[in-house]
């Protein structure tokens, strides 16, 4: 019987100890994501879309692009995008990064995940995660104004805000 209350305590108290840690973990936010800076529905394929970003790159010297597959299994899984475009604006390395997700063969869901900028020689930092990150609603107005339009009208691509 004695064994029976010793292994009912052990096993309540490895319980309590489970349930604390993750109260704790929530509480501390330790694999928090911060929400989208704004999201975007484009009318293509994820496929015509990396075409276009690549294409436009290559017009334009002043802009880097990358995509790469989200997969952590190392398979060629084809509905989830990250895409990192990096843009040079005078002395200013500005750096949009994006996960697009495949929701039909001409629809694509883009989320715009972080907004950064580098400046001059002392490398002053705007934008991260998030809206409210310093200089992110700039950096995200340069986008939607200078960027997506141009980019849009030459690509003949449809890309709206959600």
């Amino acid at each position: 019987m004695r064994k029976i209350v010793i292994g009912i305590a052990i096993v309540g108290s490895i319980v309590v100890v489970a349930v604390v840690c993750r109260v704790l973990y929530m509480i501390a936010c330790i694999s928090c994501t911060f929400p989208p800076i704004r999201e975007y529905e484009c009318a293509c394929s994820i496929e015509r879309l990396e075409v276009a970003f690549s294409n436009y790159s290559k017009q334009k010297p002043n802009i880097k692009f990358k995509a790469s597959i989200r997969d952590s299994s190392n398979t060629q899984v084809a509905n989830y995008r990250d895409i990192q475009l990096a843009l040079q604006k005078d002395s200013t390395a500005i750096s949009y990064s994006f996960v697009c997700d495949v929701i039909s063969e001409e629809k694509t869901y883009i989320k715009l995940v972080s907004v950064e900028s580098f400046t001059g020689k002392a490398r002053e930092y705007k934008g991260g995660y998030g809206i409210n990150a310093i200089g992110a609603k700039e950096l995200l107005n340069d986008l939607e104004k200078d960027f997506l339009p141009g980019f849009i009208k030459d690509q003949r691509i449809s890309i709206v805000a959600r």
